[in-house]
């Protein structure tokens, strides 16, 4: 019997369990890195504004923004990949001081199917919650927001 089949019939209901838990933290952890790439937003509407005033597109500031979401997904990835390395090392040592399961724990590896899983998640993650901040972040009334932006920079920071 395979490790995989063993853990399917063994710990079925404690997987899902898991995975209903994984996914329900990548959500909260996606919903509050919108939230604070929304109020990242809010300190550059001056510069989207001034962007635009130059001729920047909504389409090239949008696809700015998604960049920087990416790059920020791409970044919680790799460390989640990392954390992912760490705990199969650790899960490996303790299953080789068991005599009956030793030879079994060398298959536990990450392999590319959860590289590419990881890379997928991630660029989804990154699309889906960082557009409704890119877009929002882009709709803008430049007139206002450049008037606006006129007195607040002589404003101190710590005014702010």
């Amino acid at each position: 019997m395979t490790l995989q089949h063993f853990i399917a019939d063994e710990f079925k209901v404690g997987m899902r369990l898991l995975m209903g838990v994984v996914i329900f933290v990548l959500l909260i952890a996606c919903v509050n890195i919108a939230s604070l790439q929304l109020a990242r937003g809010a300190e550059r509407q001056r510069e989207f504004a001034v962007r635009a005033a130059l001729g920047a597109s909504r389409f090239r500031l949008v696809r700015q923004l998604l960049v920087e979401s990416l790059l920020l997904a791409l970044a919680g990835g790799g460390l989640g990949l990392l954390l992912a390395s760490w705990g199969v090392d650790l899960f490996r040592s303790g299953l080789s001081s068991i005599d009956d399961v030793s030879s079994i724990a060398r298959e536990v590896t990450i392999d590319q199917t959860v590289l590419i899983y990881t890379l997928g998640l991630s660029v989804f993650a990154a699309i889906l919650f960082g557009l409704a901040p890119a877009f929002r972040q882009t709709a803008l009334d430049l007139h206002s927001t450049l008037k606006e932006g006129g007195r607040a920079s002589s404003q101190s920071k710590a005014r702010h």
